[in-house]
């Protein structure tokens, strides 16, 4: 690999990506090496040199990914009385910090919230999507084909749901 500072981000992508190749899709190392390579992405990144900026994202990611899953695994048997089924890519925190983890948080809490609006109901994910566009409850309601009151019991669950995330994370020490 060069070395040279313009070449750093891609040489570091490339290695990233081949090692993406050697393993199963959807395996926590897959998942681990995805975060890897969009770590290594972010601009802020600084781009010492190779060795050094794999050994940052992998760590970083590796981290993320355990942080993730503990925190996933609590708000769910504390939050939702059960263990955690599988959760895509969708979570949301009001992360109003830079950079590629503030991205991943983010990431991480809109999956939370959609798990919990699939948990609702059929209006559940409508209720969700209402919510983030800014919709009124009115309109949100009529789109479900729901009354307005059950629009705003499922909006004051998905809260609940965000503040008992957000708390989670707060007790991660982020």
């Amino acid at each position: 690999m060069d070395a040279s500072l313009g070449d750093v981000r891609w040489d570091v992508v490339a290695y990233l990506h081949e090692r993406l190749e050697n393993v199963p899709a959807g395996s926590q190392k897959a998942r681990m090496l995805e975060r890897a390579l969009d770590l290594a992405l972010s601009p802020k990144r600084a781009l010492e040199s190779v060795p050094m900026l794999i050994r940052d994202v992998l760590r970083n990611a590796e981290f993320l990914e355990r942080r993730t899953a503990a925190r996933t695994h609590r708000a769910y048997t504390t939050y939702l009385g059960g263990s955690p089924t599988v959760v895509s890519d969708l979570d949301v925190d009001g992360v109003v910090t830079d950079g590629p983890e503030a991205v991943a948080l983010c990431g991480a809490l809109i999956r939370h919230l959609r798990d919990e609006a699939v948990n609702i109901g059929g209006h559940g994910l409508l209720c969700l999507i209402g919510l983030l566009a800014g919709e009124s409850a009115t309109v949100t309601a009529a789109a479900a084909g729901v009354s307005k009151a059950t629009i705003d019991r499922a909006r004051s669950r998905l809260r609940v749901a965000a503040r008992a995330w957000a708390a989670l994370e707060d007790a991660d020490g982020t």
